[in-house]
């Protein structure tokens, strides 16, 4: 019995002492998901760091074994919280939530799993702060689906092969209007519209 409490301990220490590593996301590659160093192609572990030109913090992640696991934020270059998601073994997972330049919370939901047209299903959204979308989130609110925006456009078809620096925004959407170019959030609107909201967060 010690000698297995003596292990965990060891096995944490080390997890802890990996995450102590600190590097720049310039140092590493983001293949599907998966991190490894550029200068030896090993797989990464440890804490990940970028940051603005002003020298604020701009993200970070923690890779264990070459995979994304527990929280990643990304900030805006006043240093507020922008973004924060989970990774679970490389996957989004569990839930993200999100705020406003003023560091007024604007989105937080449940992520499901994939889904066939891209980006994650939401299971649950928690709070939602919307203006005139909040038709369309209440009528499509159980088919939504969430991706995430990039400095180059949209992301992948899997939102986990975007490196959290990378990360611009999110979008909404349901399969019936996503065709149609029309979303129902886009983060990029960054101060917060009048507030409609009822008990249910809408």
């Amino acid at each position: 019995m010690m000698k297995k409490i003596g292990f965990a301990l060891l096995l944490n220490f080390c997890v802890m002492l990996s995450w102590a590593q600190k590097n720049d996301f310039s140092e590493v590659l983001f293949e599907k998901g998966y991190v490894i160093m550029k200068a030896d192609s090993q797989p990464y572990t440890g804490t990940l760091i970028d940051h603005f030109e002003n020298g604020k913090i701009h993200a970070t992640a923690k890779v264990i074994s070459g995979y994304l696991v527990g929280p990643a934020k990304v900030f805006y270059p006043n240093g507020t919280l922008k973004m924060q998601m989970q990774y679970n073994n490389g996957k989004l997972c569990c839930e993200i939530v999100t705020f406003y330049t003023n560091g007024e919370l604007k989105l937080k939901a449940v992520v499901g799993g994939q889904r066939r047209e891209g980006g994650n299903s939401i299971q649950q959204v928690v709070y939602g702060y919307y203006d005139k979308r909040e038709e369309y989130v209440s009528k499509f609110k159980p088919k939504l689906g969430f991706q995430f925006l990039t400095t180059e456009g949209l992301s992948a078809f899997d939102n986990a092969h975007v490196p959290p620096h990378k990360i611009d925004g999110y979008r909404l959407f349901d399969n019936k209007i996503r065709d149609l170019g029309v979303f129902m959030e886009d983060s990029r609107e960054l101060y917060a519209p009048k507030r409609k909201t009822t008990k249910t967060g809408f």
